[in-house]
């Protein structure tokens, strides 16, 4: 008897597996939003590291009668399957519940062939503009689910599959994902993309880190990912990196993907200090974790103690000034906390503006960031310049800039950084270019108030002044011009050959032109 248990648990899977294949997915091989059309909008959803919540709302077909339907029980494990397809790429679904539309017409879906009178009718009923409408039929003849198009908000799906990785397929669609085997495999629309994935931007399902995939396994010199999501090798059960950042461009330039993005989802986040000083013990807090919870931290930190809320960490070593991290290790994600641990490690990088100026960059030592130091405040501070001609130092921020009458100056500063755990303090000595003498070099000129011209005087090694000539440039040369505040903000920027700063406030501004590999700076006062 077991064995007869267990040969007909088999049949009744190969059978279902055998009807995915067979009816596979309905979605059509159209896209509500062509490739060039695709512009970004908001790019902050094009960010990896910044969660997005979005919606899905759920209709449940029964009969006319009201008999019938997928169990409204189950709809928690519905989410958790999608969460768990997407969470992993910091995209959250949120429920935002559930109704029923009690209709025998669409109960069971008919559609056959070009005929989608059903589907396009029920997709209709109750649709939400602020969700992914999931509508759950009781059997549809011609697929396990469909889509309302590539980038849509409507998907219809059999209620025998809406409780498996088929409705994050079908709510792949939704996101703008074609199947991985587009254009490759037979009787499918758009071109076939190479094996060696050369035309992969182009062709196939426009996603790189997806092998492609002729539909047929590993066969043909074809290795598709046969656990990918958007593939038709069931059991699938995850998205590539690739398709993630094709959704979330979907999500920035799409508005209607837009209006279906939520504020209520259970984001699960470390909260706690950016900075970690050496002598001392930090806590952190996970919220929308769940229990299960295994955490893990960066090297340079030891463990106090730990739950499956909370984690007190220390540094290991009390001269420590490195990155570090807390990470809390989900069932389908991995949440990281990075931290700055001590004092700011900084130095200095120096950019030729010209003959006789110069901008200090403040950056981190040893190829550190210096924006994740939790930096409060900076102060640069000439102690002594020599030359004779030195005009100013200072800065603000993470950028100085120094400068001077002629090309021999120089100047010996003091440049500081401070966050909670202290203030580091470093020394250079600042110098301008020195310049080529024989070389051809250039002059801002004013040619009318308020408005700046690059000239380039040609041959200024000359043996007689009249073979110098004061020219503008040619259309030929690659320029770009700026105008930057004293704090270093670019407040005009353009590749002609002149400026005009008639529109900002009266003040001390600089000009920097880049001609070609050249650069030119000059200091002007619009009064």
């Amino acid at each position: 008897m077991r064995t007869k248990i267990l040969l007909l648990t088999i049949l009744i899977g190969i059978i279902s597996i055998n009807k995915l294949n067979a009816q596979q997915c309905g979605t059509p091989q159209t896209t509500n939003y062509p490739e060039s059309e695709r512009t970004v909008t908001n790019s902050s959803y094009n960010d990896s590291f910044e969660p997005i919540c979005f919606n899905v709302y759920f209709h449940i077909v029964r009969e006319s009668n009201g008999s019938g339907g997928f169990n409204s029980s189950l709809l928690n494990e519905v989410t958790e399957k999608l969460n768990d397809a997407f969470n992993p790429h910091l995209l959250y679904v949120n429920n935002l519940g559930f109704d029923y539309i009690n209709n025998s017409t669409y109960y069971n879906i008919d559609d056959t062939g070009n005929n989608n009178s059903e589907f396009n009718a029920l997709v209709q009923i109750n649709n939400r503009p602020d969700a992914i409408n999931i509508y759950i039929v009781n059997n549809a003849v011609s697929y396990a689910g469909r889509a309302n198009g590539i980038l849509s908000q409507a998907l219809v799906i059999e209620s025998s599959w809406v409780n498996t990785q088929v409705v994050s397929h079908e709510v792949g669609h939704c996101l703008d994902l074609w199947h991985t085997f587009q254009g490759t495999a037979a009787n499918t629309s758009g071109c076939a993309e190479a094996i060696n994935s050369s035309n992969c931007t182009t062709c196939g399902d426009y996603v790189c880190d997806t092998p492609a995939d002729a539909n047929t396994g590993n066969s043909g010199g074809y290795t598709p990912d046969m656990d990918n999501i958007m593939s038709y090798y069931y059991l699938f059960n995850h998205f590539s990196d690739g398709q993630i950042v094709r959704s979330r461009n979907a999500f920035a330039s799409s508005s209607l993907l837009q209006q279906v993005i939520g504020t209520t989802c259970l984001v699960p986040e470390i909260s706690g200090s950016e900075t970690i000083c050496n002598n001392s013990a930090t806590t952190y807090v996970l919220s929308n974790g769940g229990n299960s919870v295994t955490w893990n931290v960066s090297s340079n930190l030891t463990i106090q103690s730990q739950n499956s809320n909370s984690i007190t960490v220390k540094p290991t070593s009390t001269s420590t000034n490195w990155t570090g991290f807390v990470e809390a290790l989900l069932p389908t994600q991995t949440i990281r906390k990075n931290i700055w641990i001590g004092k700011p490690l900084i130095t200095v990088e120096l950019e030729p503006m010209g003959t006789n100026y110069v901008t200090v960059h403040m950056v981190g030592l040893n190829n550190t960031n210096i924006n994740d130091q939790s930096i409060t405040s900076t102060t640069w501070q000439k102690i002594s310049s020599s030359g004779g001609c030195y005009a100013s130092f200072g800065g603000s921020g993470f950028e100085g800039l120094g400068h001077g009458n002629c090309n021999s100056w120089s100047v010996y500063a003091k440049i500081t950084a401070t966050n909670l755990c202290g203030t580091t303090t470093i020394y250079r000595t600042i110098t301008p270019p020195a310049p080529d003498p024989c070389d051809d070099y250039y002059r801002i000129s004013n040619t009318s108030k308020n408005t700046y011209e690059v000239m380039r005087i040609i041959d200024p090694c000359a043996r007689t002044s009249g073979n110098q000539k004061l020219t503008s440039l040619s259309i030929k040369d690659k320029t770009l011009i700026q105008a930057f505040d004293l704090y270093g903000n670019s407040m005009i920027e353009t590749n002609q050959k002149n400026i005009n700063i008639n529109n900002l406030k009266n003040g001390l501004y600089i000009i920097r032109a880049s001609i070609n590999d050249k650069i030119l700076t000059s200091k002007i006062i619009k009064q």
